[in-house]
């Protein structure tokens, strides 16, 4: 019994840490440079969630830069790559990608039990997947398809 409980928690731990991966991967290598900017920002905020935070499906950018200043400059990158896709530049993807590795850096400076917590938490996952649940009853709410 005691090793398949620990067989299943290490595979559940590498199950984590390979979807992490997988869509930090998809992220980076999105097809348009505003889908780089807003997987930059995606990346960004899932660094948060493992730490705690939390974000409403409602929260814009502003608002979340308001709450947390990592976030506040990035925060204009990703607007224009909502609301202006055409003029972002790869320059601002690479932009946005290099401020996501600082607030990543700011939050885990050195490894300590906290940065590992953090790495291993599916919390992101459960939030994203939360989210996109909750989007799509509010369109079929709508009765947008």
């Amino acid at each position: 019994m005691a090793i398949s409980f620990v067989s299943f928690l290490i595979l559940l731990t590498g199950l984590i840490l390979a979807e992490k991966a997988r869509r930090r991967w998809r992220r980076r290598k999105a097809p348009d440079h505003a889908a780089r900017v807003l997987g930059a920002w995606d990346e960004a905020t899932d660094r948060l969630v493992e730490r705690g935070a939390t974000f409403a499906v409602s929260t814009t950018f502003a608002e979340a830069a308001e709450r947390v200043a990592g976030l506040a400059p990035l925060a204009p990158l990703a607007t224009a790559a909502v609301f202006a896709p055409d003029h972002v530049t790869n320059d601002d993807a690479r932009h946005a990608w290099q401020l996501e590795k600082q607030l990543r850096r700011e939050l885990s400076p050195r490894p300590s039990p906290r940065a590992l917590r953090a790495r291993l938490s599916p919390r992101p996952l459960l939030a994203s997947w939360r989210d996109a649940r909750a989007t799509r009853r509010n369109l079929r709410e709508l009765g947008v398809s």
